[in-house]
């Protein structure tokens, strides 16, 4: 049957080119995602008050400076319309070096505020998901939406940004980062942005703090391996082929930076060598040094909490995505390990000399250290395997969290920082006399949940319960008899949040009362059940080290275990179907040939 085994090879080819690709993607999936960062400026004339030292531009020229190479990155100015200044491409120092250039055409003498031209423009190209790139993109303005004198043109372009253009960009994985550098701003459109996308927020009162935003954003965009830096000291170990020092420091210290190598050699900007590349700013100098001499280094200079030593080797600390948002009540699930040349180290021995950890902050106060283990037990999933997984813990307290990951070797160490925030409550309820009765109120904050999936009930001191109808965008509104002045009204809330979550919650008001609510938010069973030991010491977290499933909204990073069981179980479908498919067709033509053999025989009969 020469056409069967035709169809059988073309049909084993089929399956190995598949296969084949799959094994050809599999280095792209180990390595991780390359960052690719987009950078909208707002050029407006209203910059000249928020920003009249026109602090954008060596803010700029930071984040050029510490973009990884080989990461993608573009930039783009805006007022009255989008212009694109640095064409997205690989981060090169040719790259580099016209960044920096176009960066002086940083101005404040644009019309208008158009950011949806701003956001077509720098995403036109991103229409699809992929999985090869890890984008980002940080829009700084002062304003709002401002395309026209007409107001209704104004706020159709604003229906337009969160109703169209967010869910596309939200569709093809794109985080924005958002910078309020005004108080005057469209907080709650901005907010909405970076919420929906999981990326970050920043309310900049002077335009003074921009440079240092900037620098915590960008460590949102990329994974950048750092080292330790305490008392001004840090060590450089054998594996690291250059390293990248950010020194913050007053005006008046400007020519007093000064970087001392193992061997006691003073480097400053001045006076170096030529493996040192040195860029000055007012108030940053950005240091270079490729090829440096083991050991330990110093500075001398200010000691500034936001300097940093970032690093490029084969030695590398690696953790999972970390949220950039969280709720009250939500946990903090942390996986991490450590790649030598890309690939995850399992060596026992090896790995018992480390110590994994995560240091914490709220606001100014140190909060406990928390441990990553990796011995199959709580949210390690393998013992042994490399990762060392632990939690947070629930969070339950809102405000901005800093979380310093460490490694802590006998040769080397390394840590990554990372900034979140955890907001409070998503709705609030306001009650006011009117006539003989009152009037319930609950206004729902739309960057905070999907406003069109939310429904509300309202719990009557006898028992009655009664849904609260939409009286506007974000507010529902009911009216309630005065016969229940002096008591107890309970709203319960549930709708879902922008990560797809589901969220319950009650808000309580005693009626004659302050219109301030007692807020209550439903807290997983697992926060309630250690509450009583949890959060003794009013760190904010509750259940420390528990061994409950792992809630955290964002896909783990790294070899994407998730997508490669998805392709080899694609690939096996595909074989299984396709010999369950032959041998149906071998079976059917056989049986066709049967049928039309005995056919022949019963022609030949009659």
């Amino acid at each position: 049957m020469p056409d069967i085994s035709k169809l059988m090879l073309t049909l084993i080819g089929v399956i190995l080119i598949i296969i084949l690709m799959f094994v050809v993607q599999l280095p792209a999936f180990a390595a991780g995602p390359t960052p690719e960062v987009r950078v909208l400026i707002d050029v407006s004339g209203s910059m000249k008050k928020t920003d009249p030292k026109n602090l954008r531009q060596p803010a700029l020229r930071l984040l050029v400076g510490v973009l990884p190479k080989d990461s993608h990155a573009g930039v783009w100015n805006f007022a009255q319309s989008a212009t694109m200044q640095v064409k997205p491409a690989r981060v090169t120092e040719s790259w580099r070096k016209q960044a920096r250039i176009r960066a002086a055409r940083i101005h404040s003498r644009g019309l208008y505020t158009n950011i949806e031209a701003a956001l077509k423009a720098s995403t036109a190209d991103w229409k699809k998901p992929n999985y090869r790139t890890k984008r980002n993109l940080i829009l700084l303005t002062d304003g709002v939406v401002d395309v026209s004198k007409d107001p209704r043109k104004n706020k159709s372009s604003r229906e337009r940004i969160l109703k169209q253009i967010l869910p596309k960009l939200k569709k093809a994985g794109v985080k924005i980062h958002t910078i309020a550098l005004s108080k005057n701003t469209d907080e709650e459109l901005l907010r909405t942005l970076s919420m929906a996308t999981d990326g970050g927020f920043a309310q900049v009162d002077s335009a003074d703090e921009l440079e240092r935003v900037f620098l915590r954003l960008f460590e949102k965009t990329a994974d950048v391996d750092t080292v330790p830096l305490q008392e001004n000291k840090f060590k450089i170990d054998k594996s690291i082929r250059d390293f990248t020092l950010l020194i913050f420091r007053p005006y008046s210290k400007k020519d007093a930076t000064a970087v001392i190598s193992p061997s006691k050699k003073r480097h400053t900007f001045k006076k170096r060598p030529k493996n040192i590349v040195w860029q000055q700013e007012k108030n940053y100098d950005l240091v270079t040094i490729s090829n440096p001499e083991p050991g330990e280094w110093q500075l001398d200079s200010a000691e500034d909490p936001d300097n940093r030593v970032m690093v490029v080797t084969n030695l590398n600390l690696k953790v999972d995505t970390l949220p950039n948002n969280l709720m009250m009540g939500d946990e903090l699930v942390i996986r991490s390990r450590i790649l030598q040349d890309r690939k995850t180290i399992t060596n026992k021995k090896l790995l018992s000399l480390m110590r994994f950890t995560v240091h914490r902050r709220l606001g100014r106060a140190s909060l406990p250290v928390v441990d990553l283990f990796d011995n199959g037990q709580g949210k390690d999933s393998f013992a042994g395997d490399g990762v060392f997984s632990g939690t947070a813990g629930h969070f339950t307290k809102p405000g901005h969290y800093e979380m310093t990951l460490k490694v802590i070797g006998d040769t080397f160490n390394r840590e990554i920082k990372h900034r979140l925030e955890v907001r409070g409550s998503p709705a609030r309820i306001k009650v006011e006399k009117k006539g003989e009765g009152f009037i319930a109120t609950i206004r729902v904050d739309p960057s905070m949940l999907r406003t069109e999936t939310v429904s509300i009930q309202l719990k009557l001191p006898d028992g009655e319960a009664k849904v609260i109808p939409q009286s506007g965008e974000l507010e529902w509104q009911l009216a309630i008899p005065g016969k229940y002045e002096n008591q107890t009204i309970t709203a319960t809330l549930v709708g879902s949040r922008f990560s797809g979550k589901d969220m319950r919650m009650d808000l309580t008001h005693k009626l004659g009362q302050s219109d301030k609510a007692e807020l209550a938010v439903k807290l997983p069973k697992e926060v309630m059940d250690n509450s009583a030991t949890g959060d003794e010491k009013g760190d904010g977290f509750l259940g420390m080290g528990g061994d409950k499933e792992d809630t955290s909204d964002e896909p783990k990073e790294g070899l994407d275990w998730f997508n490669v069981g998805g392709v080899f179980i694609g690939v096996n479908v595909l074989v299984i179907g396709s010999i369950v498919f032959l041998i149906i067709w071998i079976k059917k033509r056989r049986a066709k040939k049967g049928i039309t053999k005995q056919e022949e025989e019963i022609d030949t009969e009659l």
